[in-house]
């Protein structure tokens, strides 16, 4: 198994043994549970929530961002973002992120199964501010 895998898997173990219930992948956004970031950083025992994003993106979020965000607590090789995530435009390698503090986000919806993919995602209807930003810049994902 790749680590990937065993990423992923300890994630849900680590949610399941907290309590938490994790929604099919089909679960409409609208009817996915509506949680607090200081819920979703308890839940999540402190970890911080991974925005993965394309070299393109790469100073594009440093301010925050009002818009829509899918977001993971899971670590992944930049070979296994696209796989894993089932993210848009797989020809494009995800090589950075942003390392999110869930607890600085007022609204966290989730956790959901990634639909045609193999991970847990939060969304963050509002996106995120800056003051979420466990760095202030983007790190490099090898």
């Amino acid at each position: 198994m790749s680590c990937g895998y065993w990423a992923t898997y300890l994630d849900h173990q680590m949610l399941v043994r907290r309590g938490r219930s994790i929604a099919t992948s089909s679960t409409p956004d609208a009817t996915l549970e509506i949680k607090s970031g200081l819920e979703v950083a308890d839940e999540l025992g402190g970890r911080f929530l991974i925005r993965y994003l394309r070299r393109s993106e790469v100073s594009q979020y440093l301010y925050g961002n009002a818009a829509r965000h899918f977001v993971t607590p899971t670590p992944y090789a930049a070979a296994d973002c696209v796989a894993y995530l089932a993210l848009p435009d797989p020809t494009v390698k995800r090589g950075h992120l942003l390392l999110l503090d869930p607890s600085k986000i007022d609204e966290i919806w989730g956790p959901r199964w990634v639909e045609a993919g193999r991970a847990i995602e939060y969304f963050l209807p509002h996106g995120f501010p800056q003051a979420a930003l466990a760095f202030r810049w983007a790190l490099e994902l090898k």
